[in-house]
């Protein structure tokens, strides 16, 4: 499986479905996953049942993912040792996609994902450099994706 991390808004779906197609493997997304198993949005999923919740789900699917294919996973996934050890587990690729901060901020500032809404530039700012030891203790290779591609 090649696993792909990387902070909200990075381009995990876009990116992974173009190579999922140009590999000829099956695509997976994490996140879609959780919402078509829990017939609810993610947003909706921390709304009612919390973060903790949504992240026990998050571990379930990603420890069992199948051997193949090119998987997006969920910006927190590193949040979690377990998740961290699964992901850096050599039978796996996983690649971090790590476009520079401002790309990053344009893509999500509008968005309605939880754990921005209601919080500064600045406190979405901190909770990605926060996670970019974790991103990089999974990554096998570093894509440092320039934007709108």
């Amino acid at each position: 499986m090649i696993f792909l991390i990387g902070f909200m808004g990075c381009g995990k779906t876009t990116m992974g479905q173009r190579m999922a197609s140009r590999m000829r493997l099956r695509f997976y997304d994490i996140d879609a996953l959780i919402e078509a198993s829990q017939d609810m949005s993610i947003a909706g999923i921390m709304d009612r049942h919390g973060e903790s919740f949504f992240r026990d789900l998050e571990m379930r699917v990603l420890k069992n993912m199948p051997e193949d294919g090119v998987c997006a996973t969920g910006g927190g996934i590193v949040l979690r040792a377990e998740n961290r050890e699964l992901l850096k587990n050599p039978k796996h690729r996983t690649i971090l996609i790590d476009p520079p901060w401002e790309i990053l901020w344009e893509r999500i500032k509008s968005s309605h994902r939880p754990l921005i809404k209601g919080r500064t530039e600045s406190e979405v700012m901190k909770l990605w450099q926060e996670r970019q030891p974790l991103y990089h203790e999974c990554a096998g290779m570093t894509l440092i994706s320039p934007g709108n591609d």
